[in-house]
C-alpha cells in the first residue's frame, strides 16, 4: 500500500510550487539594493516578563536572548487593545480599532476597502506568506487570509476559542488554482502533527526555497507566523479540559513545579527552539543580513489551566494579565534583528503599538503606505536614529473600561471609578495618584475626548488609497 504524504510533505511541495523557482533566466540583475526579506513572529499570550532579556530567571530563552543581543528590544510597546484578535487585526492594517470599530474578540474581520500591510507589500513585489491559525475570518469570508493579500497561506481557520493543539485538518491556498480556492491537509490517526511543529517547518521551508537568487528573480518575501504559544491548547477537537501548549514537558519535566506551570515553562523554552530552527537555517542559507526578524505578543501572559502569569512573574513588574488594561495586559515584548543593519544590544524605551508594525514594515521595504493609517513608522528607532514621530497620546478601550496615556501618565475609567499612575516611577501600577494630580487626569480625559470627537469624524471618510 502506497504511504500517504505528511502534512509537511505537502506544505513544502506547495511552497515549491507557488514560488515558480524555475521560470526565472538565471541572469537576471538583481536589484541594487536589495529589499529585505521581512518576518513577523506572532507569539499568543507571551508575557512581559517571559524572556529572559526582559528579565526572566526560571525559564530558558537562550535564542531570543540572543536575538536580543544581535538587536533592539523594546521596553514600551503595547498592544492597541486588551483583546488579542482586535490587536492582531490593528497590527495587520496599521489602524486603530475604533476606525476598525472592533473593540471584541467575536467576531472580528478586517472590512473591505481597509488595505493591509500583506496586500501593499504584495502590489509593491513582496512574494507574501501567512502560517498560523487565522480568526479574522472563517472559510469562504472576506477576510480570509488569500483575501487579504497573502499569496501563500496555510494553518487554520476557527475560532481562537476552538484552536487545539492537534487539528485533525489544516488549510492551504491551492498555488494552482484561483486563489480564493483552498486545499484542506488531512491528519492521519497515529501520526498527528502539533499545529506549532507544522508552522515551525513551513516557516524554515519558506526561508530555503526562497532565496535572493535569479531563479526568483530576487523576489523578497513577507511572512507573518502566528504560532499558538505560550498559551495552552485543547489537544483534540472534542477533548476538554485536558490542556496543553506543547506534548511534553521538555527539560522542565523533573522540576517540583504543578504541572501547568511545566507546560507554560515548555512551551515559552518551544517557541525559542522555533526562534533558533529560524537563525540556523537563515544562516546555512546566507539570509542573516537581508532578513529582518521581528518578535512580539499578540497580549499579556494569560491565566489558563491553573497556570498562574504570576509563578513565573511572566508579566514582569506589570499588573494584571491578557485581556487587562493595566500594563501586564497591554504591554509585550518586541525584539527586532537585522544583522548589520541594526545596532546590536539596543534598548529603546519609548511607546508603540502593533498598529505601527505595518508603516515601519513599509518604510523598510520601501512601499508606499496607504492613506488613513493611525499607526507610526518607527523605522527610525530601529536604526538607532532620533525618532521625532511619536505618540502624543493613546486610548485603549476594552469591553468594561478605558484607559489613557500621556508620556509616562496613565488614567484607567473602571466600574465607576478613576485611577491615575505615574508609570516611570510606578510600573507596577500600584499607587493611585489621581488626587495628588486631579490636574493631570483632567488633561488626560480631554485626550479621550479629543479622540472620540475624531473616531466620530472620521466615520465619513474613505478607507484606503495611496497618497
Amino acid at each position: 500500500m502506497q504511504a500517504r504524504p505528511s502534512p509537511q510533505f505537502l506544505l513544502a511541495a506547495f511552497v515549491l510550487v507557488s514560488a515558480n523557482l524555475w521560470a526565472a533566466p538565471i541572469n537576471y540583475t538583481p536589484p541594487n539594493p536589495l529589499r529585505p526579506n521581512i518576518i513577523w513572529i506572532i507569539a499568543n499570550d507571551l508575557g512581559y516578563g517571559d524572556l529572559g532579556s526582559y528579565g526572566q530567571k526560571e525559564i530558558k530563552t537562550v535564542h531570543l536572548d540572543r536575538m536580543a543581543r544581535e538587536g533592539m528590544r523594546f521596553t514600551s510597546f503595547t498592544a492597541p487593545s486588551p483583546e488579542n484578535l482586535v490587536t492582531r487585526a490593528s497590527m495587520l492594517t496599521g489602524r486603530d480599532p475604533r476606525h476598525l470599530d472592533l473593540y471584541t474578540n467575536a467576531p472580528v474581520a478586517i472590512e473591505p476597502g481597509i488595505p493591509t500591510v500583506s496586500q501593499i507589500l504584495k502590489e509593491s513585489g513582496y512574494r507574501t506568506g501567512y502560517l498560523g491559525n487565522w480568526a479574522l475570518g472563517e472559510p469562504h469570508h472576506y477576510s480570509q487570509p488569500q483575501r487579504k493579500g497573502f499569496i501563500d497561506w496555510a494553518g487554520t481557520l476557527v475560532p481562537q476559542k476552538k484552536l487545539v493543539l492537534y487539528p485533525r485538518t489544516m488549510w492551504r491556498t491551492d498555488p494552482l488554482a484561483n486563489v480564493d480556492r483552498l486545499i484542506s491537509i488531512p491528519q492521519w490517526p497515529g501520526k498527528y502533527t502539533s499545529a506549532n511543529e507544522f508552522y515551525m517547518r513551513g516557516l524554515t521551508n519558506y526561508v530555503r526555497i526562497h532565496p535572493p537568487d535569479p531563479y526568483n528573480k530576487f523576489t523578497p518575501f513577507f511572512l507573518v507566523v502566528s504560532f499558538a504559544l505560550p498559551n495552552p491548547l485543547d489537544l483534540h477537537p472534542g477533548h476538554t479540559n485536558d490542556f496543553r501548549a506543547v506534548p511534553t514537558d521538555g527539560r522542565y519535566g523533573n522540576k517540583t513545579w504543578p504541572k501547568p506551570h511545566k507546560q507554560r515553562a515548555a512551551a515559552v523554552t518551544q517557541l525559542d527552539q522555533y526562534v533558533g530552527n529560524l537563525f540556523r537555517t537563515l544562516e546555512s542559507h546566507k539570509q542573516v543580513t537581508n532578513t529582518v526578524v521581528f518578535l512580539t505578543s499578540d497580549g499579556g501572559a494569560f491565566e489558563r489551566n491553573k497556570a498562574k502569569a504570576d509563578f513565573f512573574k511572566s508579566n514582569g513588574p506589570l499588573r494584571g494579565r491578557s485581556g487587562d488594561l493595566t500594563e501586564g495586559g497591554l504591554r509585550v515584548p518586541l525584539l527586532v534583528r537585522w544583522v548589520t543593519k541594526v545596532n546590536p544590544s539596543q534598548t529603546n524605551h519609548l511607546m508603540f503599538t502593533h498598529a505601527d508594525l505595518m508603516p515601519t514594515t513599509l518604510e523598510l521595504a520601501g512601499a508606499k503606505p496607504p492613506k488613513g493609517l493611525d499607526g507610526i513608522s518607527f523605522a527610525n528607532a530601529v536604526f538607532s536614529r532620533k525618532q521625532t514621530n511619536l505618540h502624543e497620546s493613546f486610548v485603549w478601550e476594552g469591553t468594561n473600561g478605558v484607559a489613557i496615556r500621556e508620556s509616562a501618565w496613565k488614567a484607567i475609567y473602571e466600574t465607576n471609578t478613576w485611577t491615575l499612575f505615574n508609570l516611570e516611577h510606578d510600573l507596577g501600577e500600584a499607587t493611585n495618584v489621581v488626587e495628588e494630580h486631579s490636574a493631570v487626569l483632567e488633561r488626560l480625559k480631554s485626550h479621550l475626548v479629543r479622540w472620540r470627537r475624531d473616531d466620530a469624524e472620521s466615520e465619513s471618510a474613505p478607507a484606503g488609497g495611496s497618497n
